[in-house]
């Protein structure tokens, strides 16, 4: 049995009556309850034919059924397959077709989406599993029925920490997904260090505000908390002063904000600072912010904040962060919040050509499917980031640039080369290039340079259509910009710093 597995089923036998999800109503799911559910699913399925190593496809909104479709595939050892809730049919087709995933679990919102999948055949084989009311399409397993009967005993499987938890998608600049592995022995590492990271109390309980659809939000917040024995709070819809009231209510004592949040979740901290009192530690990660945002955000909420750096291949997890002493010396040393803190206890960093390299134990073992980018990416144990950055005299990581390429934007990975894939196959699009301009809330927006060729009459609405039909909305352009031809390097390929310099002055409207 992994540790991961020992760990969950160990925290569930302890207090098998405590609270471990509580919906955004008020309901309750106890651990018994939980891990009875996620049992049944492991049999279910196993009965079914689906065995060890078995992928888990999962395009669920943020539900209790999501943890329970997780816990059990952890138990039963099954990999998960993560799909973004916000993804298109098109855009699961590709990840569907490189992890050929024995089962499909979603949920009703999806039904549309699943129906144009199975009538493309990319669901041939594929044991349905559908969550939500009303009547399940013919061949459909109804989530009630599957998690209501069989044994309430894990099923009997034999687990080490090589074994994978997990395939989590991050898309690469050639536009092709690639897989991120992650194991049991990945993962439970992670949950080890964010125990420590995070500075959760015993029994923490989250406020989680990222969708479960995330591949980092499931081990990075969710199975850190259960291993603990904490609670899982779901908000839903939220903004900043329903989180507060949730945080309040329920004494959340971890949550996580988004770049474009920091600034409003300061000003409602100001307004109700009793709301803060059971809160201990707020993370900012994914994606860069201001230092003069974080340190508003300092100035509201005190020592609370941790800054850190992570990415789907630790897991999902992070590999620095910041401490109360480094958010104390801020008040003396602004700098500090240019950083991402330091490694955590086993995590090495250091900068190669301006690149960051990292080795640790979340890290995970490479690409599913990949040699060739494993070769080139994970290099002696070393994990090639391709973020630029460098490590200060004090031991502190400065993240420069977040993957040249790479747009964050609101915390949410837009990578160039999937958007221009579509707008390229616009019948009046000559070439074009996206990239990232600044922004005020979401800290970087998509921006589409395109050549037209003469005479065309192709306009910026035709291009952001074609682009939300195949895209999730976060990966469509706010701006598309029209020249004559794109800026090139001596070897003739396009100079995306230079594009990137075309767009610079900030755009100021919402994506």
């Amino acid at each position: 049995m992994s540790e991961l597995v020992q760990r969950l089923l160990g925290a569930a036998k302890q207090r098998p009556d405590a609270p471990a999800v509580v919906d955004p109503d008020g309901r309750v799911t106890t651990y018994a309850d939980l891990f009875a559910a996620a049992s049944h699913l492991g049999h279910a399925l196993h009965a079914r034919g689906i065995r060890r190593g078995d992928r888990v496809a999962m395009w669920t909104d943020d539900s209790r059924p999501a943890i329970e479709a997780y816990v059990g595939c952890a138990l039963a050892g099954l990999v998960v397959v993560p799909l973004n809730a916000r993804y298109t049919a098109s855009e699961v087709h590709g990840i569907l077709a490189d992890t050929e995933p024995a089962v499909l679990v979603w949920t009703s919102s999806q039904d549309g989406s699943v129906e144009e999948l199975r009538d493309d055949g990319a669901l041939d084989g594929c044991t349905l599993v559908r969550i939500g009311p009303g009547a399940s399409p013919a061949g459909t397993l109804a989530w009630a029925e599957v998690v209501s009967t069989g044994d309430v005993r894990p099923p009997a499987v034999e687990l080490d920490g090589n074994a994978l938890l997990a395939i989590g998608h991050t898309s690469g600049t050639t536009g092709v997904p690639k897989g991120a592995m992650i194991t049991h022995a990945s993962a439970a590492a992670v949950a080890r260090q964010h125990e420590r990271a995070y500075r959760l109390v015993p029994r923490s309980t989250v406020a989680l505000t990222g969708s479960l659809s995330f591949v980092s939000v499931m081990p990075a917040h969710v199975l850190s908390h259960l291993v603990i024995g904490g609670r899982v709070l779901l908000l839903g819809r939220w903004d900043v002063d329903s989180l507060l009231d949730r945080v309040a209510r329920d004494q959340a004592t971890f949550t996580y904000l988004p770049s474009p949040v920091l600034s409003d979740f300061a000003d409602a901290a100001e307004r109700r600072p009793e709301a803060l009192d059971s809160l201990r530690s707020i993370l900012h990660s994914a994606s860069k912010a201001h230092p003069d945002h974080l340190a508003r955000l300092v100035a509201a909420t005190g020592t609370r904040l941790v800054e850190g750096w992570g990415m789907t291949e630790n897991s999902g997890g992070l590999m620095t962060a910041t401490t109360v002493a480094d958010l104390e010396d801020a008040r003396d040393d602004p700098g500090v919040l240019a950083t991402v803190g330091r490694p955590l206890p086993g995590y090495e960093v250091r900068a190669e050509d301006g690149e960051l390299l990292v080795k640790g134990p979340g890290i995970v073992p490479g690409y599913w499917r990949r040699p060739d980018q494993n070769a080139q990416t994970f290099v002696h144990g070393w994990f090639r980031t391709g973020d630029a950055g460098h490590v200060d005299d004090r031991g502190r990581v400065v993240v420069l640039e977040r993957r040249t390429d790479l747009i964050v934007s609101g915390g949410m990975n837009v990578y160039p080369a999937e958007v221009e894939q579509v707008i390229d196959a616009l019948p009046d699009v000559v070439e074009c290039a996206v990239v990232g301009a600044a922004h005020e809330r979401w800290g970087q927006t998509v921006v589409a340079v395109v050549v037209r060729p003469p005479g065309s009459d192709l306009t910026e609405e035709d291009v952001v259509a074609a682009c939300r039909r195949r895209l999730a909305g976060y990966k469509k352009p706010t701006r598309v910009v029209f020249v004559d031809q794109l800026p090139r390097t001596v070897g003739l390929k396009v100079s995306r710093a230079a594009v990137r310099s075309q767009v610079a002055p900030p755009v100021g409207h919402d994506t």
